[in-house]
């Protein structure tokens, strides 16, 4: 190639490199402006459906003067698993989970068609001792008035044999009369005895009956609600074996873990404000209980900083009102604590 072909083409060629790198410029700067563009747009359609809760999904900082720590929801009593004395198959379950139950309430009954056999059994015995023991105390009335009856008669033949009136014979016959009757009189006196303790032997059995059969029933201890069924119609129970949990939700609280250094701090009657995720604002309370032992923490946090080798002291909280959310579920509290110095 000669030389002034060569000052021809290296412009030209340099031109054209030049050219290529702006428009490559040109489509880079296009492209990341219109990601940013589309970044945006998704932001303020995200934003457009959040739902309007009006809390911070972070973590709650403490107000100046409290200390702050996880909890969890507890009934004014903690919840309380009831169990059958007996064992058996689930017959009824007449509960549902949420339902507000009173004192005495039937919860569940277990299968019971032996058992009731037994009471019936035991209820006929009962009838069947209690009539043996008004027949024998009946004729008890009766062989006792004839013995009376009979002594009477004798006293007055012996007087008569005295006098001559009546023969030795006739004295001795009544005497033998007055004695037989004396027999049978103490002999049904005996009878009444016996049929007595038939019938309170029988009495003990229909209570011993009845008493399985209420133990194969449970019922409610006290008001309240329950807040989880541990058995289903069809299900076999063991004795001792929970089936219910009961609880007093009419008064809510929250047991909170705080650190041994800020629980110095913390006394009863304080203030108290509780967060409930899912629920906007706060929950207004008191401290009703400060725990005397320090311990391993109870509620444990998705904070990955979540420390578990600490140490805390538990602080229950009784709220002014009582949220409708379910017992255990985890909450952050503050506590307006006390002046350090």
């Amino acid at each position: 190639m000669s030389r002034s072909t060569r000052r021809v083409l290296v412009p030209m060629v340099a031109t054209t490199v030049m050219g290529l790198l702006l428009a490559g410029l040109v489509v880079t700067w296009s492209a990341s402006d219109l990601s940013a563009a589309n970044a945006a747009d998704a932001v303020a359609a995200n934003e457009d459906f959040a739902p309007a809760t009006g809390l911070d999904d972070r973590a709650a900082l403490p107000p100046p003067g409290a200390v702050g720590g996880a909890g969890v929801v507890e009934p004014l009593e903690r919840p309380a698993s009831l169990a059958l004395e007996l064992g058996g198959i689930v017959d009824e379950v007449l509960v549902e989970e949420g339902a507000r139950v009173a004192a005495g309430d039937v919860l569940l009954t277990l299968r019971s068609t032996s058992a009731r056999a037994e009471l019936a059994e035991a209820e006929a015995e009962v009838r069947a001792a209690r009539a043996d023991a008004v027949a024998a105390a009946a004729d008890a009335a009766a062989a006792s008035s004839r013995a009376e009856s009979s002594m009477d008669v004798a006293a007055r033949t012996r007087v008569l044999a005295e006098r001559g009136v009546a023969t030795p014979d006739e004295r001795d016959r009544v005497g033998y009369t007055e004695e037989a009757e004396r027999e049978q009189a103490q002999a049904a006196s005996a009878r009444v005895t016996q049929a007595g303790a038939r019938a309170r032997a029988a009495e003990a059995r229909r209570e011993a009956a009845a008493a399985r059969l209420a133990a194969m029933t449970l019922r409610a201890p006290a008001d309240g609600e329950v807040l989880q069924l541990l058995v289903l119609p069809g299900e076999h129970v063991s004795p001792g074996g929970a089936a219910v949990v009961l609880g007093d939700t009419s008064v809510v609280r929250v047991r909170l873990d705080i650190d041994e250094r800020d629980a110095v701090r913390v006394e009863e009657g304080a203030p108290a404000r509780v967060r409930i995720e899912g629920l906007p604002g706060e929950v207004a309370g008191r401290v009703v209980q400060v725990g005397r032992r320090v311990g391993r923490k109870n509620v444990r946090t998705d904070d990955p900083t979540d420390r578990t080798d600490a140490r805390f002291v538990e602080v229950v909280v009784e709220l002014d009102a009582a949220p409708s959310v379910p017992v255990g579920i985890r909450v952050e509290g503050f506590v307006t604590g006390r002046d350090p110095g």
